[in-house]
């Protein structure tokens, strides 16, 4: 369609939601601006678009014409070289009146259409005076102008407005775009400014660009988080191993406040001499993670080389980095977005709906960046109730098996007649996180909601044994016991502080000595008061000694101890 009397001329495909417009109109080169913009400078960093802007302007104060040109080096933005005042504007001004309103509802209907609406309303609203004037400004052909003359003011505005957002959009993008491992650093992780505390200078601020060259190791921690706060004794005697050669920069979304204050109180943080980023954002964007501790590895030439856990922070692994050898190591990649509650059969992803679950049951190696978790789902909708175990050994997972209730078992009571230990408990000397990737599992069993708790663990039994050869019982043995037994009643008086209940005596004894005798109790004796060991060395004529006066004596004797026992029953079988 066109507009009589030199209005505003739309022409457009009818099988096409395109828009055309005048070769002439505001609207169009506007148009072909923000194309050009989005096309070539999509990639261009906050500090290229200022140079950008001013460029532009200073090349739009020539004429309108050869600016264009001269500035895109296009010639189809040129003006027709004859342009007679008489193509604009008619004699029968209510002839153009008419052709102006009806084209000013035609754009607009059209512009509703557009996959771009959203932009050229913005160019509409942000262009001319009044209801009127802005289509009537944006809608008719541009006069040729004299050398002299200089672009609309509004045009150069809207024209500049597009180049900063467009620039501010772009470096916003950079700033929240998590990296991937073989990445480059941005220059602006380098050049943002992070808060820190115990800087070694007196610092509160420093830029990851302070130790380029460096290999930097990021350790991204919390004050509630016990593993992290372990690392770092570690991870300062590291530093000071490899002095100027490395940084490790532990890294907390926690306020500067909080990080200073934690450190000044007895535990591992303190008086250790490491730099501590408080208060981020932006690292933890960067990097994103959902399980801490998480370590980042930015090796000299400043790319973003490994993601691991805390573990990997050792003499023999920096030294890798730094002679730049090929890390064969097992990354920490977390699962951002793990819903427990999703199948792991993803059947959608063979293009199919989700179908129906009636029953089955299936065992999974382990699942990268989930931590361990158990449970069982009802759906009452589709009539059935799902069992779930993520990432458990096969020892746990045969516990929670059991046929019978077990009762509060230490490690001691816990024995393995297999051909093998280490593919149930993690050899000393082993990265855990390398062992677990081999040696945990995970399982899924659907279950018709008739089905009741021991059903489903016979099942569960099955299943395992079916799998990998494997059946856990809880068993009654006779072994050597350190035995305390009640001879007297307590004469002695101690400080509530200085005493402890004899459970917890013994489970200290069985869960952190494992080269002394399992230790039990005689009778119901589990919650009378004892005195704290403290450092005293733990041997008989030690322990009795300070049980002196309180009714209690430990002696040796041979004594049924509940066990749980897991035995291999066929060798053949899947190995774990």
């Amino acid at each position: 369609m066109t507009g009589e009397g030199g209005g505003l001329q739309l022409r457009s495909n009818p099988n096409s939601n395109d828009l055309s417009l005048p070769k002439n109109s505001a609207l169009s080169v506007a148009v072909k601006v923000k194309n050009f913009l989005h096309c070539h400078c999509s990639k261009w960093r906050s500090g290229e678009f200022i140079q950008f802007a001013y460029c532009f302007l200073k090349a739009f104060m020539h004429p309108l014409r050869s600016s264009l040109v001269t500035f895109f080096g296009k010639k189809e933005l040129a003006f027709p070289p004859a342009m007679r005042r008489g193509d604009f504007n008619s004699t029968n001004k209510s002839k153009n009146r008419d052709n102006r309103e009806s084209s000013k509802k035609l754009l607009s209907n059209r512009l509703s259409l557009h996959p771009s609406a959203r932009a050229y309303a913005s160019l509409i609203t942000m262009t001319g005076e009044g209801e009127g004037g802005r289509y009537k400004a944006l809608g008719t052909p541009i006069r040729r102008k004299t050398r002299n003359s200089k672009l609309r003011p509004n045009l150069l505005m809207l024209l500049l407005m597009v180049v900063v957002i467009i620039g501010a959009g772009d470096k916003a993008k950079s700033q929240n775009r998590a990296l991937q491992i073989g990445d480059t650093i941005p220059a602006e992780i380098w050049n943002t400014p992070l808060k820190v505390v115990n800087h070694p200078e007196g610092k509160t601020t420093i830029k990851l660009s302070d130790y380029k060259g460096k290999l930097i190791i990021l350790d991204f921690w919390a004050t509630w988080c016990v593993n992290c706060v372990k690392s770092f004794p570690e991870e300062d005697r590291l530093q000071k191993e490899f002095k100027d050669q490395i940084v490790i920069l532990p890294v907390s979304t926690q306020k500067q406040s909080v990080i200073s204050a934690f450190m000044q109180r007895d535990n591992p943080t303190k008086g250790t001499s490491l730099t501590v980023v408080t208060d981020d954002q932006l690292l933890s964007k960067t990097f994103k993670h959902q399980l801490m501790p998480h370590v980042v590895w930015i090796d000299g030439t400043g790319h973003f080389v490994a993601s691991t856990a805390a573990s990997y922070v050792q003499t023999e692994k920096i030294q890798q980095v730094l002679k730049s050898e090929k890390l064969n190591w097992t990354m920490k990649r977390d699962f951002l977005e793990f819903n427990k509650a999703d199948a792991l059969m993803a059947w959608v992803e063979r293009g199919g709906a989700m179908p129906k679950m009636t029953g089955y049951s299936a065992f999974a190696t382990h699942l990268l960046g989930v931590d361990p978790v158990s449970g069982l789902q009802s759906n009452e909708a589709e009539g059935h109730q799902r069992r779930y175990d993520i990432n458990m050994t096969l020892g746990t997972f045969s516990v929670r098996a059991s046929e019978t209730k077990l009762p509060l078992l230490s490690k001691k009571q816990y024995r393995y007649e297999v051909k093998d230990i280490n593919n149930y408990s993690c050899p000393v000397g082993t990265l855990y996180m390398d062992w677990k990737v081999k040696h945990t599992f995970c399982y899924e069993a659907v279950f018709p909601l008739s089905f009741n708790p021991a059903q489903i663990k016979q099942k569960m039994r099955e299943d395992l044994k079916c799998y990998f050869g494997l059946e856990g019982k809880l068993e009654y043995l006779k072994v050597t016991a350190w035995l305390f037994d009640k001879v007297g009643t307590t004469t002695k008086q101690t400080a509530v502080a200085d005493t402890q209940s004899l459970d917890n005596l013994i489970w200290e004894i069985n869960e952190h000595h494992p080269e002394l005798p399992i230790a039990i109790a005689e009778t119901a004796i589990g919650n009378l008061q004892v005195p704290k060991m403290d450092d005293t060395p733990l041997n008989i004529s030690n322990i009795n000694k300070r049980l002196a006066g309180y009714g209690i004596e430990l002696k040796v004797a041979e004594k049924e101890v509940p066990f749980f026992v897991l035995y291999e029953q066929n060798k053949g079988a899947n190995k774990p």
